[in-house]
């Protein structure tokens, strides 16, 4: 084959799987509103479980499911609507949730980490906004530490991410002018 047909074969294969990459993480990033045609959750509930914080369970429910591969899915459950929570593509998925007042209105938002990736591993917080529907957000950083080393702290107020018992970032969740909000990790010094 010569170098012409390698690249326009190349070129053609670019232009069929790039949408589909595309659409794939695009879901990811926005959090997927998942419900297949007939109703039914997109896993068993009863052969997952429920890391549902205490302050969320007579209004939500969030299960992480035992996949057999290394992606386990978690999702968050509230009547008939189910958002997938996270990454599942490798790492240990959604590994801690808590419940806290992050952007201090008097509601408590489910603030979660999650860990993702193939061959190096990085955590991602995220958070789902509970009001009249459940809307995910995500600090765009990626912490590259064990995640048996961060944990997610809640004191008076201030959401903590400490790595190795020690605070490293505060979570900031905010609007702007235009209504706009963010999800950020705001680093300590």
């Amino acid at each position: 084959m010569n170098k012409f047909a390698a690249f326009s074969l190349l070129l053609v294969l670019l232009a069929v799987i790039a949408p589909c990459i595309s659409a794939a993480c695009a879901s990811e990033q926005k959090g997927n509103r998942e419900k297949n045609m007939d109703g039914k959750l997109p896993f068993d509930p009863t052969t997952a479980k429920d890391i549902t914080p205490a302050a969320f369970k007579d209004i939500l429910k969030v299960y992480k499911t035992p996949e057999s591969n290394s992606s386990m899915p978690t999702y968050t459950v509230r009547g008939s609507e189910c958002l997938s929570l996270g990454t599942s593509f490798g790492g240990s998925g959604v590994y801690s949730v808590i419940a806290a007042d992050v952007n201090h209105d008097g509601k408590q938002e489910l603030v979660y980490a999650c860990s993702w990736g193939s061959g190096m591993h990085r955590t991602n917080i995220g958070l789902v906004e509970v009001g009249k529907r459940l809307v995910e957000y995500r600090a765009p950083d990626a912490l590259l530490f064990d995640d048996e080393d961060i944990k997610l702290l809640s004191d008076n107020g201030r959401v903590t991410v400490s790595v190795k018992g020690k605070p490293f970032a505060d979570i900031v969740f905010s609007t702007n002018s235009q209504k706009n909000k963010s999800l950020v990790l705001k680093k300590l010094k």
